[in-house]
């Protein structure tokens, strides 16, 4: 009899449920039209690139400048947290800074370089480099917004429930709004897929760093989002979340986005008149 691992899915089934790409039809296309679509915003769009925050050659973000005074976005790409960068995921720039806002594309240390432990306190540490920039740079210090996709929507869920007079003697960072796109909440069923083997996560790390079991305050709005096509654990995974952040007195909204993938969901995001955007930009 076939093991189970995780609320009665063997290994075979995680898989399944975990692994994204059998789920997306013409799955090399987004990439490369993401590739595309980004090099064009950071060709065409008043940007400051890889402002550093740090030793690591990959803390560093890209600042797409938006109105003075504008709310500041600040976005955590995905990639299981041992792959992907910043660059290829800039193509939703021009939708926010057209609306006035100011944009920035995040770039974090990748595991198994780093530990889970460091690859968050360096998420931390460049939130609070952002925090310190604002008032130079002519931003609204009080409107941060972080969003995150799949491994992002974990990264900015913890960025959400960190206690920053921990992490800073000075001011702390202002997080008025929060956004999960596609996430991972219960790190548990990633120590048994394949993957793992290149991300490493560990048993110590899932009742550490997974949003569902963080009991740290929530602070500013949340926003969860997750296609319909993304399979039944995707779903659950944010149908949970939202319930612990309202069993907490945390209320969020929740948006399940018809006929989308866990990629054609970021398309979402980027478009103008698309629910995920609209929703990252409420006032």
């Amino acid at each position: 009899m076939t093991e189970q691992l995780y609320r009665g899915y063997n290994k075979g089934e995680l898989e399944n449920l975990y692994n994204q790409k059998h789920r997306i039809p013409d799955y090399d296309n987004y990439p490369t039209n993401w590739k595309r679509d980004s090099d064009r915003a950071r060709k065409e769009l008043e940007t400051k690139f890889d402002v550093r925050y740090g030793e690591h050659s990959l803390e560093t973000y890209d600042v797409f400048l938006g109105s003075p005074g504008s709310p500041v976005h600040v976005f955590f790409h995905g990639g299981y947290w041992y792959s992907q960068d910043k660059s290829n995921f800039e193509f939703m720039a021009p939708a926010f800074v057209e609306k006035g806002w100011t944009f920035v594309g995040a770039n974090y240390p990748l595991c198994p370089d780093v530990t889970m432990t460091e690859l968050v306190d360096s998420c931390r540490k460049m939130v609070l480099d952002i925090s310190g920039r604002l008032n130079t740079w002519g931003f609204d210090g009080s409107a941060i917004h972080l969003a995150g996709h799949s491994a992002g929507a974990q990264i900015v869920s913890i960025l959400a429930t960190t206690q920053w007079d921990r992490h800073t003697q000075n001011q702390c960072p202002l997080i008025s709004r929060t956004m999960g796109i596609s996430g991972i909440y219960d790190l548990q069923p990633v120590v048994y897929i394949d993957r793992n083997l290149e991300i490493g996560i560990t048993n110590n790390d899932v009742s550490e760093f997974s949003p569902m079991f963080y009991s740290e305050p929530f602070v500013g709005e949340l926003l969860l989002a997750v296609g319909t096509h993304e399979g039944s654990e995707m779903v659950r995974q944010l149908q949970d979340y939202a319930k612990m952040q309202a069993g907490q007195g945390k209320g969020s909204q929740t948006a399940l986005i018809e006929n989308a993938n866990h990629f054609s969901i970021l398309d979402d995001y980027a478009d103008r008149d698309g629910l995920l955007f609209k929703l990252a930009t409420a006032k």
